[in-house]
């Protein structure tokens, strides 16, 4: 299988009902691990042995499967105690009967990826399709947990091989947006990872569901690349929080001699890294 593959907030950004063991603070809710900036956190008060549930529920006939798991930021949650993460899942909704499909047992040594180190990745899942989704967090005291965003789900990857280069680019004016509203200086050296990538000879059934996921929601989601093998292509970062710079390209390819389309298109699209 071709190695890059998309990361949109499938599962979480598709329920049609949200719940929490918890309750998450007004001006930081449970919305944040789904939209908004990297900074922006969703925030609560652990229950006991420092437990929070997030619950996604899909409706009635409607179901998904996972095969990733992403967490940004996710050196807070190993600085503020974390020890274990995971998801349950469930066939009849919110309060039903929940079976466990993913865990790591190991997160407070889990090695994070990305240009910083900071985002936890786990691949190569296949977590049953089913209704409902209960991510979860867990160890250390009943403090305050920051969530980051929080994707899993099934990625997009259209089968083919995809074109591609980068280059670091200098944040414009030397500055980045604050959580308040208001601006910090960063380094010179803060660069970030631009990229261009495209892809040759896709379905329309894979071209569908990129429009679907991605060309609608260009403008309002955050989204991530990652690999799975050969690592070059994000500069062994594995790992890369992005936006995108436009509304990506879809092109078909070549009419057949017979004067039809052949079914196949060229994907293209322009991101930059998300920092925060």
């Amino acid at each position: 299988m071709p190695n890059l593959y998309l990361s949109y907030s499938a599962i979480p950004f598709d329920a049609k009902v949200r719940a929490q063991s918890v309750i998450f603070s007004e001006d930081r809710p449970i919305g944040n691990t789904i939209y908004g900036e990297r900074y922006q956190y969703a925030s609560a008060t652990a229950g006991a042995s420092g437990l929070i549930r997030m619950e996604w529920d899909l409706g009635y006939g409607y179901t998904q499967s996972a095969d990733h798991c992403i967490i940004a930021n996710a050196y807070k949650l190993q600085q503020q105690g974390v020890t274990e993460i995971g998801i349950d899942t469930a066939a009849d909704g919110i309060g039903g009967t929940y079976a466990n499909v993913y865990q790591n047992a190991s997160f407070a040594s889990a090695t994070l990826y990305g240009p910083d180190s900071l985002d936890y990745i786990a691949t190569g899942l296949s977590l049953a399709t089913n209704r409902s989704w209960r991510p979860y967090i867990t160890g250390g005291a009943s403090t305050t947990r920051e969530i980051c965003k929080w994707y899993f789900g099934t990625a997009w990857n259209p089968g083919k091989d995809a074109d591609y280069s980068y280059k670091i680019v200098q944040p414009e004016g030397g500055k980045v947006e604050t959580e308040d509203g208001g601006y910090k200086c960063v380094r010179l050296g803060d660069g970030r990872f631009q990229i261009s990538v495209s892809w040759a000879g896709v379905t329309d059934a894979q071209t569908q569901i990129f429009f679907d996921r991605v060309c609608k929601y260009w403008q309002v989601h955050k989204f991530f690349l990652f690999t799975t093998g050969e690592h070059r292509i994000l500069n062994n970062y594995r790992v890369l929080h992005i936006r995108l710079l436009s509304r990506p390209k879809i092109v078909r390819d070549t009419i057949s001699s017979a004067g039809s389309w052949t079914g196949y298109n060229t994907i293209s699209l322009e991101a930059l890294e998300v920092k925060g």
